[in-house]
């Protein structure tokens, strides 16, 4: 056993100072020899951490470059304001959405018009059952899907352009569900190349105008067990249901189909089952951020409470609450131009109103609350290009440019949009006293008694 010395204490006159030559002295050759291989170690893991992270962020440089999208802008995500997120939860990194589609009507004959959008929406509608000229290759290239659309009591034929037969007995030539069967699976099968055809959406708008412009819900009904619902399954697709919106007429009408339906759930030869209808579909023209989280946000919603208050328990159903929650909703219709009348927003003030650029009016604006929404699966504007109502359209007539608006759909919620008009604008009392290009003329309007620019 080592035995134990007497420790004598040291006065602070006695301390001897302890110097970096004084510790070498001291020190074992082993024990110097083995701080400096330590040392050395440390040298290595610095120099290795700071090799790696180097590398990652050349690495996240180069992917985004060469990921962005032709057509679509590689700038940074729009900075929304404090305590909200700054992404949207359904973009992916090149900018693509699962919520963004098009709307591509006949109208559009150009596919220029939908290349701007190519990395940006991932689905898009038409009006009819299949895709029309160049849409089907369009669509198998960028890998978007196409949802046929049956929009009235009625089919289409093969060129979109007229009627082919009727769902009401009192026209001709009448459509049997053979016809309608058919129609669906000639769709799935020009898609056989591209993302598969999984819905089938239903009538449009019918709460507009009265019969017989328009099907009542009952009418709506007669023709949806009968054709549209047996030749959904008969093609394995989901129901997307006639459209509604939040305003009286909207849910009244889709009320009444519902209640119609499942009032007819036993009929022995055309049973509506409710159930199979697996989403809502909603046109809604408002680009306010509060009013899509007020009228369709859930329980309390507008919608939901609507729709609850016209259905009561009838049919003795007690849970026509969970059944309405149940369903996601797809905004088929959408954009800021029924906001005001007399006059309504013009293209610029609509890209305004959905990058943000009116927050004390719009917040953030509507298309960014639908990309949080979770009950929200799908949405559109309406629409790509009409000559029906100019400000809504989403690209000028030649397809080659974007319009105010288009640039706001591509790029919801970024202030940093600009939203002036592209060109040279004249205005009518400047146009005597310049020339006017391409196929712009001044004349003489005779029932005003003024100059006008056409």
């Amino acid at each position: 056993m080592t035995s134990l010395k007497a420790v004598t204490p040291v006065t602070s006159d006695a301390v001897t100072p302890v110097t970096s030559n004084t510790l070498k002295r001291d020190m074992q050759p082993s024990q110097q020899k083995l701080i400096r291989k330590q040392c050395l170690v440390v040298i290595i893991l610095i120099f290795l951490i700071a090799v790696i992270w180097i590398g990652s962020n050349y690495l996240y440089t180069e992917t985004s470059e060469s990921t962005k999208t032709p057509g679509f802008p590689s700038k940074s995500p729009p900075v929304f304001p404090s305590g909200q997120p700054s992404h949207i939860p359904s973009a992916s990194p090149t900018g693509r959405s699962i919520k963004k589609g098009l709307i591509i009507s006949l109208q559009v004959d150009s596919q220029n018009a939908v290349d701007h959008f190519n990395g940006s929406v991932s689905w898009f509608y038409n009006y009819k059952h299949t895709p029309i000229g160049w849409q089907s290759t369009w669509a198998d290239d960028n890998d978007i899907e196409f949802v046929p659309m049956i929009p009235g009591p009625w089919l289409w034929n093969e060129s979109g352009k007229g009627k082919k037969c009727f769902f009401d007995e009192g026209k001709s030539p009448l459509c049997t569900l053979t016809d309608v069967i058919d129609v669906l699976q000639d769709a799935k099968t020009t898609r056989s190349n591209g993302v598969e055809i999984k819905r089938l959406m239903g009538f449009n708008e019918m709460y507009n105008n009265p019969p017989p412009v328009d099907l009542t819900p009952q009418e709506a009904a007669l023709y949806w067990r009968r054709l549209v619902q047996p030749a959904a399954i008969a093609t394995g697709l989901e129901l997307v249901s006639p459209t509604l919106n939040a305003k009286t007429k909207g849910v009244s009408w889709f009320a009444d189909f519902l209640k119609e339906c499942y009032d007819k759930r036993n009929d022995s030869l055309y049973p509506c089952d409710i159930e199979l209808i697996k989403m809502f579909a909603v046109h809604q023209y408002d680009c306010r951020e509060s009013i899509w989280n007020d009228w369709y946000g859930g329980d309390n919603s507008k919608m939901v409470t609507g729709l609850i208050a016209n259905l009561g328990v009838f049919g003795e159903k007690n849970n026509w609450k969970e059944y309405i929650l149940d369903r996601k909703l797809w905004v088929t219709e959408t954009s800021c131009y029924w906001e005001n009348k007399n006059p309504h927003p013009d293209s610029k003030e609509q890209c305004l109103r959905i990058t943000g650029q009116m927050e004390a009016t719009h917040g953030r604006g509507s298309l960014v609350k639908m990309e949080e929404m979770e009950n929200i699966e799908r949405y559109s504007l309406w629409t790509t290009w009409n000559e029906q109502i100019k400000p809504n359209y989403l690209v000028y007539k030649s397809g080659k440019h974007l319009t105010p608006l288009g640039k706001a759909y591509l790029n919801p919620g970024d202030k940093s949009v600009d939203c002036e008009f592209p060109g040279t604008r004249i205005y009518v009392d400047d146009a005597e006293h310049v020339t006017l290009g391409g196929n712009a003329e001044l004349f003489d309007c005779e029932s005003t008694g003024t100059n006008m620019v056409k």
